[in-house]
């Protein structure tokens, strides 16, 4: 029963996967459509202004995507492409059984250090790229977070949060709010609908 499922699987990942070239970079990308939507699967990697490599390692680049700060991710994706909301990615996760197994289903199945593993169900591929912060960088191999276009404000706060989507061990958070826009994170695209 257990290879009849993870052949299923497999075949869930060729039956819906495929691909787009960036046309103002060259760069293929893999995409992968998941319920009515279509994502990319893997992290974009277009350089621009207020993009790094993690380290400042061209080849954390090519294995894991540049990380962004939220201005610039809001203009990253190329064109029939945007940068997701909080609702988009929500729609996402329910689509693979809801918050609490997205990350387990979502995750790559290697890179993620230890436990933190995911069995990549659906071919998204989501990667442990860390973070950028004002210090240096964070979270390589354990934490993978993506800018989305959702802000939220509360009535007296006079700043503006950002919702980042966040992948954990089994689990994965639509939305989790910062106010440090300078930080860089991952970005996935969502095809135009």
């Amino acid at each position: 029963m257990k290879k009849f499922i993870l052949l299923l699987l497999s075949l869930v990942d060729i039956l819906f996967a495929g691909s787009f070239k960036d046309s103002r970079d060259g760069k293929v990308y893999k995409t992968v459509k998941i319920g009515n939507q279509i994502w990319m699967a893997q992290n974009l990697n277009y350089d621009m202004n207020e993009s790094v490599c993690y380290d400042y390692k061209e080849q954390n680049c090519r294995k894991y995507g540049r990380l962004y700060t939220w201005s610039a991710s809001k203009f990253a994706c190329p064109k029939g492409w945007h940068l997701p909301d909080a609702t988009e990615w929500m729609e996402l996760f329910e689509n693979v059984g809801g918050s609490d197994i997205a990350g387990k289903m979502l995750k790559s199945k290697k890179i993620w250090e230890d436990d933190r593993k995911g069995i990549d169900a659906y071919g998204f591929s989501a990667l442990p790229a860390g973070q950028a912060m004002t210090r240096g960088f964070w979270g390589l191999g354990i934490w993978g977070s993506f800018w989305t276009s959702s802000t939220y404000k509360v009535d007296d706060d006079p700043n503006v949060y950002i919702c980042t989507a966040n992948f954990f061990q089994d689990s994965a958070q639509k939305c989790s709010y910062t106010r440090e826009d300078y930080y860089g994170h991952s970005v996935r695209c969502i095809k135009d609908y």
